[in-house]
Protein backbone atom coordinates (compact mmCIF):
# COMPACT_ATOMS: atom_id res chain seq x y z
CA UNK A 1 0.00 0.00 0.00
CA UNK A 2 1.18 3.51 -0.74
CA UNK A 3 1.66 5.84 2.20
CA UNK A 4 0.96 9.53 2.53
CA UNK A 5 3.63 11.71 4.05
CA UNK A 6 3.86 15.43 4.71
CA UNK A 7 6.25 16.07 1.82
CA UNK A 8 3.39 15.10 -0.50
CA UNK A 9 0.93 17.74 0.72
CA UNK A 10 0.31 20.69 -1.57
CA UNK A 11 -1.74 23.31 0.23
CA UNK A 12 -3.48 26.43 -1.05
CA UNK A 13 -3.43 25.37 -4.70
CA UNK A 14 -5.38 27.50 -7.14
CA UNK A 15 -6.99 26.24 -10.33
CA UNK A 16 -9.59 27.83 -12.57
CA UNK A 17 -10.98 24.45 -13.61
CA UNK A 18 -10.39 20.70 -13.56
CA UNK A 19 -7.94 20.94 -16.46
CA UNK A 20 -5.77 23.40 -14.49
CA UNK A 21 -5.95 21.16 -11.41
CA UNK A 22 -4.81 18.14 -13.44
CA UNK A 23 -1.93 20.22 -14.84
CA UNK A 24 -0.81 21.13 -11.30
CA UNK A 25 -0.99 17.48 -10.26
CA UNK A 26 0.91 16.32 -13.35
CA UNK A 27 3.62 18.95 -12.85
CA UNK A 28 4.27 17.77 -9.29
CA UNK A 29 4.57 14.13 -10.37
CA UNK A 30 7.04 15.23 -13.06
CA UNK A 31 9.09 17.29 -10.55
CA UNK A 32 9.22 14.27 -8.23
CA UNK A 33 10.39 12.05 -11.09
CA UNK A 34 7.46 9.67 -10.61
CA UNK A 35 6.75 9.50 -14.34
CA UNK A 36 8.79 9.14 -17.51
CA UNK A 37 6.82 11.83 -19.28
CA UNK A 38 4.15 14.41 -18.71
CA UNK A 39 1.14 12.58 -17.25
CA UNK A 40 -1.36 15.38 -17.90
CA UNK A 41 -2.68 13.72 -21.04
CA UNK A 42 -3.07 10.36 -19.29
CA UNK A 43 -4.82 11.93 -16.27
CA UNK A 44 -7.14 13.85 -18.59
CA UNK A 45 -7.85 10.75 -20.66
CA UNK A 46 -8.82 8.82 -17.54
CA UNK A 47 -11.01 11.70 -16.39
CA UNK A 48 -12.80 11.68 -19.76
CA UNK A 49 -13.45 7.94 -19.45
CA UNK A 50 -15.04 8.30 -16.01
CA UNK A 51 -14.91 11.08 -13.45
CA UNK A 52 -12.55 10.56 -10.53
CA UNK A 53 -14.82 12.60 -8.28
CA UNK A 54 -15.68 10.44 -5.26
CA UNK A 55 -17.81 12.46 -2.80
CA UNK A 56 -17.66 15.19 -0.13
CA UNK A 57 -15.50 17.45 -2.31
CA UNK A 58 -12.84 14.80 -2.95
CA UNK A 59 -11.47 13.50 -6.24
CA UNK A 60 -8.88 10.76 -6.69
CA UNK A 61 -7.15 11.34 -10.04
CA UNK A 62 -5.24 8.32 -11.33
CA UNK A 63 -4.15 6.65 -14.54
CA UNK A 64 -5.84 3.87 -16.44
CA UNK A 65 -4.10 0.50 -16.62
CA UNK A 66 -3.03 1.24 -20.19
CA UNK A 67 -1.12 4.35 -19.13
CA UNK A 68 0.72 2.89 -16.16
CA UNK A 69 3.81 2.29 -18.31
CA UNK A 70 4.83 5.92 -17.76
CA UNK A 71 5.07 5.41 -13.98
CA UNK A 72 8.65 5.15 -12.70
CA UNK A 73 7.78 5.21 -9.01
CA UNK A 74 4.39 4.73 -7.39
CA UNK A 75 3.32 7.64 -5.22
CA UNK A 76 0.41 9.48 -3.68
CA UNK A 77 0.05 13.26 -3.41
CA UNK A 78 -2.62 15.32 -1.68
CA UNK A 79 -3.65 18.68 -3.14
CA UNK A 80 -5.80 21.23 -1.35
CA UNK A 81 -7.87 23.69 -3.39
CA UNK A 82 -9.46 25.96 -0.74
CA UNK A 83 -11.46 27.96 -3.31
CA UNK A 84 -12.73 24.75 -4.87
CA UNK A 85 -12.53 23.51 -8.44
CA UNK A 86 -15.50 22.58 -10.62
CA UNK A 87 -15.16 18.88 -11.33
CA UNK A 88 -17.64 18.20 -14.03
CA UNK A 89 -20.94 20.04 -14.15
CA UNK A 90 -22.18 19.45 -10.63
CA UNK A 91 -19.28 18.79 -8.24
CA UNK A 92 -16.82 21.07 -6.50
CA UNK A 93 -13.52 19.54 -5.36
CA UNK A 94 -11.48 20.89 -2.44
CA UNK A 95 -9.13 17.94 -1.93
CA UNK A 96 -7.56 15.73 -4.59
CA UNK A 97 -5.70 12.62 -3.59
CA UNK A 98 -3.71 11.75 -6.69
CA UNK A 99 -2.57 8.14 -6.88
CA UNK A 100 0.03 6.81 -9.30
CA UNK A 101 0.43 3.10 -8.81
CA UNK A 102 2.15 0.52 -10.95
CA UNK A 103 -0.11 -2.28 -9.79
CA UNK A 104 -3.74 -2.90 -8.89
CA UNK A 105 -3.06 -4.12 -5.36
CA UNK A 106 -1.35 -0.89 -4.23
CA UNK A 107 -4.01 1.19 -5.91
CA UNK A 108 -6.94 -0.71 -4.39
CA UNK A 109 -5.33 -0.99 -0.93
CA UNK A 110 -4.65 2.75 -0.91
CA UNK A 111 -8.24 3.55 -1.89
CA UNK A 112 -9.54 1.24 0.85
CA UNK A 113 -7.32 2.94 3.43
CA UNK A 114 -8.62 6.37 2.36
CA UNK A 115 -12.30 5.41 2.38
CA UNK A 116 -12.95 6.36 6.03
CA UNK A 117 -11.40 9.78 5.44
CA UNK A 118 -13.42 10.37 2.30
CA UNK A 119 -16.61 9.52 4.16
CA UNK A 120 -15.76 11.99 6.93
CA UNK A 121 -17.23 15.24 5.62
CA UNK A 122 -16.19 17.17 8.75
CA UNK A 123 -12.53 16.17 8.28
CA UNK A 124 -12.67 17.10 4.59
CA UNK A 125 -14.21 20.49 5.46
CA UNK A 126 -11.41 21.17 7.93
CA UNK A 127 -8.64 19.90 5.63
CA UNK A 128 -9.94 22.01 2.76
CA UNK A 129 -9.19 25.25 4.64
CA UNK A 130 -6.25 24.28 6.88
CA UNK A 131 -3.38 26.67 6.16
CA UNK A 132 -0.34 24.99 7.71
CA UNK A 133 1.27 21.71 6.71
CA UNK A 134 1.80 20.70 10.36
CA UNK A 135 -1.91 21.10 11.10
CA UNK A 136 -2.88 19.36 7.87
CA UNK A 137 -0.60 16.45 8.74
CA UNK A 138 -1.90 16.18 12.32
CA UNK A 139 -5.52 16.17 11.19
CA UNK A 140 -5.00 13.73 8.35
CA UNK A 141 -2.84 11.39 10.44
CA UNK A 142 -5.26 11.46 13.34
CA UNK A 143 -8.29 10.73 11.18
CA UNK A 144 -6.57 7.83 9.46
CA UNK A 145 -5.23 6.47 12.74
CA UNK A 146 -8.60 6.80 14.51
CA UNK A 147 -10.34 5.08 11.64
CA UNK A 148 -7.69 2.33 11.50
CA UNK A 149 -8.07 1.53 15.19
CA UNK A 150 -11.84 0.90 15.03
Amino acid sequence: MLTINRSNYYLNCKAENKKDALRIISDEFIKSKNVTTDCFYALSKRENQISTYISNGVAIPHLSKDDRTIILKSDIKVFQFPQGVMWGESHIVFITIAVLSKNDNDHIDTLKALTPLIKNDVAIDILSVTKHVDDFDKILSRILKIEDSN
